[in-house]
């Protein structure tokens, strides 16, 4: 078994009413993961859609409603629509509306002190996809970044929980999450995996302010 798995989330005043227990879930999930596989494998090494998968099964989790990967249209810098896929669907059976959508993005950090600056681009690039689906019933938009520290060197995971709150603090996004695990050996490369991973989601009204 993996021990001393640290997980936690905060949310901002712009948080959607149901992302506390989606993160709580998101989190909990993502530690099972790291426990099951104990020495063996995280998601952090894996892919951005993996990802969305666990927080798709966090939703129904947190009495939610959600589909990953679906087709819907989307416009392109010119206004040209064309069938793409959407990342994440989440519904709310006690909420109003149709729904809220959510592109993702996967991005590897290297140094907390350059935290807020590395993520910046890649959320922004998620909030601008999610803007462009090309469907008008969505109730909300929503990009969301899976930032994952590096694992070469060593690296301290209270500097890039720190970081998060303070992009946080700043309004730069909506809501934070994070589990950090001991890392564990592959033996496919003989590399150690990420030491963690932080989930950060934004609403798309704001996404302008990401420059």
């Amino acid at each position: 078994m993996i021990d001393n798995i640290d997980i936690g989330f905060r949310v901002g005043p712009e948080s959607i009413e149901y992302w506390p227990r989606l993160l709580e879930e998101w989190c909990l999930i993502v530690e099972r993961y790291c426990r099951a596989l104990s020495r063996h494998d995280v998601p952090f090494w894996h892919t951005e859609q993996a990802n969305v998968g666990l927080l798709s099964a966090a939703a129904w989790r947190a009495g939610l409603v959600a589909i990953e990967e679906f087709s819907e249209s989307r416009r392109n810098g010119r206004g040209t629509v064309k069938t793409g896929r959407c990342d994440l669907w989440i519904y709310s059976e006690s909420g109003t509306g149709e729904g809220d959508a959510y592109e993702a993005k996967k991005r590897l950090c290297c140094k907390a002190v350059r935290f807020a600056d590395q993520i910046k681009k890649r959320l922004k690039k998620a909030c601008d996809d999610v803007q462009r689906l090309d469907a008008q019933y969505y109730k909300r938009r929503c990009g969301m970044l899976f930032a994952v520290p590096s694992s070469r060197g060593s690296v301290n995971k209270e500097d890039f929980i720190e970081s998060a709150k303070g992009c946080l603090l700043r309004s730069e996004v909506d809501a934070i999450a994070w589990v950090f695990s001991p890392p564990v050996k592959d033996d496919r490369n003989e590399m150690n995996s990420p030491p963690g991973i932080l989930l950060l989601l934004k609403q798309t009204g704001c996404s302008t302010e990401l420059k």
